[in-house]
C-alpha cells in the first residue's frame, strides 16, 4: 500500500518531500489511513479537523480522538467548532453544503496563514463512483463525469488509487483505530443510499465496478481536455468585447457544427443553469428575450447575444424545492410545501402561495432591474415592474430594495406586493409552495 501510494503521487508529478501538507481528518477510517501513509512516507504534515456540532457528544468525541492521534503522530493539530446549522439557515444552504463551505474556507485560511502547500483529503475510488452517480442523477455535463480530480487548486487526493476494501485491509494490517460516524449508516443521504443499496447491486453485475468507473473518468478527463481547446476556439470565433460587455455573433455561432454544445458550456462557465441555457437555445431567434443569474444579464438581440454584468443586484438567493428558512438582508423568508387539499389560500401580501408544478427550480430571489416585467394576478397583460411601483406609489428607498421571486426567466412574485397570474393556484394544482416574509428577530 505504501509503495503504491508513493508511485501514485509520482505518476501525478507530486513531490511531497519538500512540501508541507494539511490532512483534512474527520477521525474516520479513510483519513486515519491517509495520516498513517503520510507518516510512513516521511512527509511533513499537520492535521486539521472540523467539529460541525451536528452529532452532540459524538462530534466532541471525534475531536478528542483527532487530537490524541496528532499527539501519537507527533504533528500539529488544528481544530475548530462551527455552528453549522445556524450557518446553513442564514445562507439558505443544506447542512452538507454549509459544512463544505465552512470547511474549505477555514482550510484555506490555515494554509495561507501557516505556509502549507497542500490540503490533502482522503477520497478514494469508491468516492469517485459515488460522485459520478450523484452527478448523473442530478444532471451533469462532461465535467460531472470526470469524477474527483487528483488536484483541484491546492487540494490533493492522494488515495484515489485504492478502494475502500484496500483501505480496510491496510488499517487491519497496521492495527489502526478510528471513529465511526453514525450518520454514515443513514440512507436518507443520497451518498449513503448509493453506497449501501445501489452500488452493491451493480457490483453483482461487475465486481470490478470501481476500476471500470475509474478508467471511464480518466478517459472523460482526457476528452474534456481536448474539448476545452475546441471551446476556446469557439469563443475566439464568436465573441467580441466592448468595455465590460461581451457580444456573441449569432451568425458566427450558427456556422459551427453542434454549436448548441459549445454554447451550453460557454454559458455554464457564466453561471447559467441548464434550464436557463435550454431556454436561451430554444429562444435564440426571439429578439428581446432576457435571462439573468446572480451577476450577469443575457439579452438576445437581432444579430447578437449580449452579456453584461448586473451592477444593480445586491441581493441574490437560490431556493430549492424543500422546506427551509432563508435570511435576506432585511427579512427571513420561510418556505413550506403543501398538498393542495391541505392548503388554505390567503390574500396576505407578505405571503405567496403558488402552483409548484409551474415552477423551474432552483427559484431565485433577487433585486428588480430595469426591463423586468410580470402579469399582475387577475390581469392578462404584461406590466413593467418599474411602472407597477410607480402606480403603487412606492417610495424611492423601498424601490431600491424591492426583491423579486424568479422562476426560470419569469417573475413569480413582486415580494410583499403582488403575485404573477401565471403561477396562481388553480383547480389543477397538486402541490403548493408557500413563501412567507417574516421579520428578522
Amino acid at each position: 500500500m505504501l509503495e503504491r501510494f508513493r508511485k501514485f503521487l509520482e505518476s501525478n508529478d507530486f513531490d511531497l518531500n519538500n512540501c508541507r501538507s494539511l490532512i483534512a481528518i474527520s477521525g474516520g477510517l479513510d483519513s486515519v489511513v491517509l495520516s498513517k501513509l503520510f507518516q510512513l512516507a516521511g512527509y511533513s504534515f499537520a492535521l486539521v479537523h472540523c467539529n460541525f456540532n451536528l452529532r452532540g457528544k459524538e462530534s466532541d468525541g471525534d475531536e478528542v480522538f483527532v487530537k490524541r492521534l496528532a499527539e501519537e503522530l507527533k504533528v500539529l493539530c488544528y481544530t475548530r467548532k462551527f455552528e453549522t446549522s445556524t450557518h446553513a439557515k442564514e445562507r439558505g444552504l443544506s447542512i452538507q453544503m454549509a459544512a463544505r463551505e465552512l470547511r474549505y474556507q477555514w482550510f484555506d485560511e490555515i494554509k495561507v496563514e501557516n505556509g502549507f502547500d497542500y490540503v490533502a483529503t482522503a477520497h478514494h475510488k469508491n468516492d469517485v463512483v459515488e460522485t459520478v452517480f450523484i452527478n448523473m442523477i442530478k444532471g451533469t455535463g462532461i465535467a460531472g463525469l470526470h469524477g474527483i480530480k487528483v488536484l483541484n487548486g491546492s487540494i490533493i487526493r492522494p488515495m484515489l488509487f485504492c478502494t475502500r476494501e484496500e483501505i480496510e485491509g491496510f488499517a487491519s494490517q497496521e492495527k489502526l483505530e478510528w471513529r465511526e460516524d453514525s450518520s454514515n449508516s443513514d440512507s436518507k443521504y443520497i451518498r449513503n443510499f448509493l453506497r449501501k443499496e445501489i452500488i452493491p447491486k451493480l457490483k453483482t453485475i461487475n465486481p470490478q465496478l470501481e476500476e471500470k468507473i475509474a478508467q471511464m473518468t480518466n478517459y472523460v478527463a482526457g476528452v474534456e481536455s481536448v474539448f476545452s481547446k475546441e471551446l476556446e476556439e469557439f469563443k475566439k470565433a464568436v465573441t467580441r468585447f466592448e468595455k465590460d460587455d461581451c457580444y456573441l455573433s449569432l451568425l458566427e455561432i450558427k456556422k459551427i457544427h453542434n454549436w448548441q454544445i459549445f454554447l451550453t458550456h460557454f454559458l455554464l462557465e457564466k453561471g447559467f443553469s441548464y434550464d436557463q441555457i435550454n431556454g436561451i437555445i430554444q429562444g435564440i431567434d426571439k429578439t428581446g428575450l432576457i435571462f439573468q443569474n446572480r451577476a450577469i444579464q443575457l439579452n438576445i438581440d437581432r444579430n447578437e447575444i449580449v452579456i453584461s454584468s448586473i451592477k444593480g443586484i445586491s441581493e441574490y438567493y437560490e431556493i430549492s424545492n424543500e422546506n427551509k428558512i432563508i435570511a435576506t438582508q432585511h427579512f427571513n423568508l420561510e418556505i413550506k410545501i403543501y398538498d393542495r387539499q391541505d392548503y388554505k389560500i390567503s390574500d396576505t401580501v407578505t405571503l405567496c402561495g403558488v402552483d409548484m408544478d409551474q415552477l423551474i427550480f432552483p427559484l431565485v430571489v433577487r433585486n428588480w432591474v430595469q426591463g423586468d416585467y410580470f402579469i399582475p394576478i387577475g390581469m392578462t397583460g404584461k406590466k413593467k415592474i418599474s411602472d407597477f411601483m410607480i402606480d403603487e406609489k412606492i417610495p424611492l428607498n423601498l424601490k431600491e430594495r424591492q426583491l423579486l421571486l424568479i422562476s426560470g426567466n419569469e417573475v413569480v412574485w413582486v415580494m410583499g406586493r403582488r403575485i404573477d397570474d401565471r403561477f396562481k393556484i388553480s383547480r389543477q394544482t397538486q402541490k403548493v409552495i408557500e413563501l412567507k416574509i417574516l421579520p428578522r428577530p
